[in-house]
């Protein structure tokens, strides 16, 4: 990736309210401003931290935070623009039988080229890029971003983040609690990331504690228990649980299932009881645990008829988590010709925040995700608002149906990004699922607004089977455009999990348009023990074929503007003429050399289509393959336990130029709380007749993490000299650099 090569580029029309990406979205003009948003986010969060140690205060003053702001960021106009969606679009966490189930999705397809470690640690790095290959995406990663996963199911993960490389890909963090096995599998067309947990093995738990350091967490979760906290007795219980060799680890397993069951988690709690019986079946308590395995299992049964009166008079149990942040971002170029340029001083205020009540039967959620930014250059244009998410979800445990209704993701089904909405589900066995959607797609950069002149439905069916290896979705969507056909299309999800490797497929055909927009096949293989070989063939339209795609290059706004000059058949073929194609193929190797060092490497080839000419339109060209060639050396606990480094090189040879590319970053704990990210690349590129090019780009990232807060800072420098003659009015040297700080609490 050609770290800021547009900012630091004064050739380029500089726009000073949208030249940022990732967290940096522009607003538009005539923006109210929030002069009471802050007093009365302080004003909450203070009564928050007073009330903290009770239960309901704790709840209510975490709703009231998500209400407010949901409120207050919807009231504010609609238009804005933004030159790049986030990457990162939500995550979801489900306990499994075996460990846990973590849904990453994304607003745009990524490829998964390695990761590291190979299947077990406490944090892992996956290396991604988009799936239009590099050549179209030198800024598609700018700034860091990151989520912070559901904190309920006592899940291990802590944090994700995605952070920009200078190879034109990005590295994809996920920072567990503790060292966890894991299996990764693409889903969704590249829009989904399937993680699967468990436990790791006895030899890689975390050092024993003491036997006098686990009796007062067994006398907590005793307390907890009589005082009817059964979602905190869970959290201490599965401490107890995950100790090495601790003589109450079979008694905290029983009670962490019955802890499960009276807190409404029922597939949970089944599935602590078949751990229990797995690991102790002539245990004391195995009779008890069979017990209540087999009243669970029967209580599933369909002719048991459901306790109508307890769970009327059942007690609903309130809760909630989140992310409040800040940030200051700062870029600034200095140019031979144009002297010193201010490109972005701006502060930023991001919110991400679920509000949970639940009882034995239903589960309820609400979730409010946007930000508010205040451009310090220009006040008048560059303030505003978002609303990433703002939704609620019901589910029914009893009756294994549920529903989101709001705005929210796609990720599946024929569905492209996000929409606002309704998705419903239906699961009518162990191994099978209904679904049906309705909604309106969120034209992100064009609306914050429901815009209700597109609506698609869709129906799904899924199954899942074979010891929960193999899993599929076949499904069927339509959708309309101001009453105009837009798109009907019919496809398929096919995804295997294997103990030596995973393979996921996907397509997805336009039968209205008689197109394929999408076939995707990708999988990884361990080849011999220490080698795992990586595939990838992506063939797709960009974008997805549609009647809206007739408008490209035109000055009509809608399609109803175009039906006054066009019949049906006519712009379904300007659409066909404006919609190119691309075709992307990796193979990949990574091979463990020994202790903690890995070397992975892979050879991507991307081509795009050229576009017709036609109805005022130019033509585009089409490029021959391009190829990048990309590896790197990977070693781990280096100088400290955890810590890791990188060396990567890279060569592109694409029809626009040819680059050689040297990289080198690390990430080490350092004292109590601190993590140090150093990094450094160098870049030559050769640019044909534009001039040849050498840039240099230093970086050093530090964070500081204490119990819910956190602090980060990020400096990026970027020097860039020109080597070669070239056209004229290309600057012999230019120099910039850009700031990121950042303020978190979750709570």
């Amino acid at each position: 990736m050609e770290f800021l090569s547009v900012s630091f580029t004064p050739k380029r029309t500089l726009n000073p309210a949208g030249i940022l990406r990732g967290k940096r979205e522009a607003i538009g003009p005539d923006r109210p401003q929030l002069n009471w948003l802050l007093p009365r986010l302080r004003h909450l969060a203070a009564e928050f931290v007073s009330a903290r140690r009770s239960w309901s205060r704790r709840s209510t003053g975490i709703i009231a935070i998500l209400l407010c702001l949901g409120a207050c960021t919807i009231c504010l106009p609609a238009t804005a623009t933004e030159n790049s969606p986030r990457w990162l679009a939500g995550v979801a966490v489900e306990r499994a039988e075996k460990g846990w189930d973590i849904d990453l999705d994304f607003n745009s397809p990524l490829v998964r080229t390695s990761h590291s470690p190979e299947r077990e640690g406490r944090l892992v790095e996956v290396v991604v890029m988009p799936l239009s290959g590099p050549s179209q995406t030198e800024d598609a990663f700018t700034f860091e971003e990151r989520l912070s996963p559901p904190a309920e199911n006592d899940s291990p993960l802590k944090r994700i983040t995605l952070e920009p490389q200078a190879t034109g890909r990005a590295l994809l963090v996920l920072d567990f609690s503790r060292t966890v096995e894991f299996s990764l599998q693409s889903a969704a067309g590249g829009r989904s990331l399937i993680v699967k947990l468990r436990e790791a093995r006895e030899r890689t738990r975390s050092p024993k504690r003491d036997q006098s350091e686990l009796d007062p967490i067994m006398d907590e979760a005793r307390r907890a228990m009589n005082v009817q906290e059964y979602g905190r007795a869970a959290v201490l219980y599965s401490k107890v649980v995950s100790a090495d060799e601790a003589s109450e680890r079979p008694e905290a397993l029983e009670y962490l299932g019955l802890a499960r069951l009276k807190n409404g988690q029922r597939a949970h709690a089944r599935a602590e009881y078949q751990t229990y019986l797995s690991r102790y079946p002539d245990g004391e308590g195995a009779v008890r645990v069979q017990q209540r395995l087999d009243a669970l299992l029967s209580a599933n049964q369909p002719d048991r008829q459901p306790l109508r009166a307890s769970r009327e008079s059942a007690p609903y149990t309130f809760d909630g988590y989140g992310t409040l942040s800040t940030s200051y971002q700062r870029a600034e170029s200095f140019a031979d010709l144009s002297g010193a340029v201010m490109l972005d001083s701006s502060q930023i205020i991001e919110f991400d925040g679920i509000g949970l009540m639940r009882n034995d039967r239903y589960d309820a959620r609400a979730r409010g995700s946007g930000y508010f930014r205040y451009d310090y250059l220009d006040s008048s244009t560059g303030n505003g608002s978002r609303v990433r998410y703002l939704n609620l979800s019901l589910r029914d445990r009893f009756l294994e149906l549920s529903g989101v209704l709001g705005r929210q993701s796609g990720g599946g089904g024929g569905i492209l990004g996000r929409f606002d909405g309704l998705n419903s589900e239906w699961s009518y066995s162990d191994s099978s699922h209904v679904g049906a959607v309705f909604g309106f797609p969120q034209e992100s950069a064009i609306s914050d607004s429901i815009d209700t002149s597109r609506i698609f439905f869709g129906a799904r069916w899924g199954w899942e089977g074979w010891n929960d290896q193999l899993a599929g979705e076949v499904w069927a969507i339509g959708q309309l455009d101001n009453g105009l056909t837009d798109r009907i299309a019919v496809g398929y999800e096919a995804r295997w999990f294997g103990s030596e490797g995973s393979a996921f497929s996907a397509m997805d055909y336009d039968i209205y348009h008689q197109a394929l927009n999408l076939i995707i096949a990708s999988g990884n293989y361990r080849i011999f023990d220490s080698t795992r070989l990586n595939l990838l063939v992506d063939y797709r339209r960009l974008p997805f074929i549609m009647t809206r795609n007739a408008l490209i290059g035109q000055p009509s706004t809608t399609l109803q503007e175009m039906r006054n000059q066009y019949s049906e058949e006519q712009l379904k073929q300007i659409a066909d003429d404006r919609t190119p194609t691309n075709t992307t193929i990796t193979i990949g190797i990574d091979q463990r050399l020994g202790g903690d060092w890995r070397i992975a490497g892979d050879l991507t080839t991307t081509k795009f289509s050229s576009t017709q000419a036609g109805n005022n339109v130019a033509a585009t060209p089409g490029t021959d393959w391009d190829i990048y060639l990309f590896t790197q050396l990977i070693g781990n606990n280096l100088l400290l336990n955890g810590d890791t480094g990188r060396l990567s090189f890279r060569v592109a040879d694409t029809f626009a130029y040819t680059s050689y590319e040297f990289g080198a970053s690390g990430r080490f704990p350092f004292l109590s709380g601190f993590w140090l990210s150093p990094r450094f690349n160098i870049v030559y590129r050769d640019q044909g007749k534009v001039g040849n090019q050498l840039g240099l780009r230093p970086g050093f990232r530090a964070e500081y993490r204490q119990s819910l807060f956190s602090i980060e800072g990020d400096v990026r420098l970027e020097w860039l000299h020109r080597t070669g003659s070239g056209l004229s009015g290309l600057t012999d040297d230019e120099l910039g650099y850009l700031l990121d700080i950042t303020v978190r609490w979750n709570f």
